[in-house]
């Protein structure tokens, strides 16, 4: 007599229980999800996010193969493969020969297995990456994209230093570097041809290693070819930004490849002003002042002289000896407000400009100071 209450009890118990678990899988929306998947048939697209090919030879074509998997259970169609690159798509390979793949189509539970042959085109020691985006008929993401990645860019030359860093050089001096090249390829390279980009006074000058000749900078499995001389005399200044270019063969097929070294650095101008933009009245500490002084650094050891080519009207420019200087020629250029002018100064801020004009050797610089002058100590 005594059981009977006690399974209605366990009953009430395990339909309440029950009842609970439906109402948090309904709200969680796991029901929903358990229903998409084992009742409503769809098409899922999975392929891995990014292929890994290590190292490739430069120059060649790196084979990634695609593993394309519908795991839903309707039939899943790519109508369209979209790359980063034109040249390169999708293909399926049948004894070594390969085929596009335009139009996929892949049933429920099938894998496809595809091939991507991407071009080895980076620079030796750097990496490169190509990506994939699929459009497929999966309702959950229309565009899946997938990258293939060359880990590591072999082969071709090796070149140390690269990119080539010249620095800061003065006016009328000539730099001279030298780069060794070493080939770690299997086909064996000759170089044939050195050149630049530049357009100033720039020599590349090639000179062979003898056969068997060791580099001690010489990477692992590699011969060292010989050095490149290069030499840069500083006519211009401003940014040095060009290319050194490398033309060899391979010996085996007799084709010609480039390879670019960078080089870097500056020439310096005759000297510099700091700062080069100044704003009058200024406000310090003490209230308005309608004076501020510049400091002009030479950058080159010999004799310089400055100009004042231009001063406009609203100022006064001197140029003074520093207290410390360290270089002797080191100055400072005193600009000030003419306080008779105060009643030309504009009611809006007026850009001015004095003009100056450097000499040193057989070289010659215009410079320029920008002063925002605003209206009688309020700025704008």
């Amino acid at each position: 007599m005594t059981i009977m209450p006690f399974l209605q009890r366990a009953k009430w118990v395990i339909g309440l229980t029950a009842l609970l678990l439906f109402l948090f899988l309904l709200g969680n929306g796991t029901l929903a999800a358990l229903w998409q998947t084992w009742m409503v048939k769809e098409p899922r697209l999975e392929v891995a996010e990014s292929i890994a090919l290590g190292e490739q030879e430069r120059f060649k074509i790196a084979i990634a193969h695609v593993a394309l998997h519908n795991s839903g259970r309707a039939p899943l169609i790519i109508d369209k493969v979209v790359s980063c690159c034109g040249c390169i798509g999708l293909e399926r390979e049948e004894r070594g020969a390969y085929f596009p793949l335009h139009r996929i189509e892949i049933a429920p539970g099938e894998i496809l297995q595809a091939v991507a042959r991407v071009p080895v085109r980076g620079r030796v020691g750097g990496s490169e990456a190509y990506y994939f985006d699929l459009y497929s008929n999966d309702p959950h993401q229309t565009v899946k994209r997938f990258e293939v990645v060359i880990n590591k860019v072999k082969g071709g030359l090796d070149v140390i230093p690269n990119p080539l860093q010249v620095g800061q050089i003065q006016l009328g001096q000539s730099i001279r570097q030298e780069l060794a090249l070493f080939d770690s390829s299997l086909a064996q390279r000759k170089v044939v041809r050195v050149t630049t980009t530049s357009r100033e006074e720039t020599r590349a000058t090639w000179l062979a290693a003898n056969p068997g000749d060791t580099h001690p900078l010489a990477p692992a499995r590699s011969v060292w070819l010989g050095t490149i001389a290069y030499e840069h005399v500083a006519k211009q200044p401003g940014v040095i930004n060009h290319e050194i270019i490398v033309a060899y063969v391979d010996e085996v097929s007799g084709l010609e490849s480039q390879e670019s070294i960078p080089v870097y650095g500056e020439v310096l101008n005759i000297l510099e002003i700091m700062p080069s933009s100044v704003r009058l009245p200024r406000h310090t500490s003490s209230g308005w002042q309608n004076e501020v002084q510049c400091k002009i650094r030479y950058n080159m050891d010999a004799s310089c002289q400055l100009e004042i080519v231009e001063v406009p009207d609203l100022l006064e420019v001197d140029l003074l000896n520093m207290a410390n200087q360290m270089k002797g020629q080191d100055r400072i250029l005193r600009i000030r407000l003419k306080p008779e002018a105060s009643d030309q100064w504009p009611l809006a801020r007026t850009m001015l400009k004095i003009k100056l004009r450097a000499t040193c050797q057989s070289f010659t610089s215009d410079l320029e100071i920008e002063v925002g002058v605003v209206p009688t100590g309020k700025t704008q």
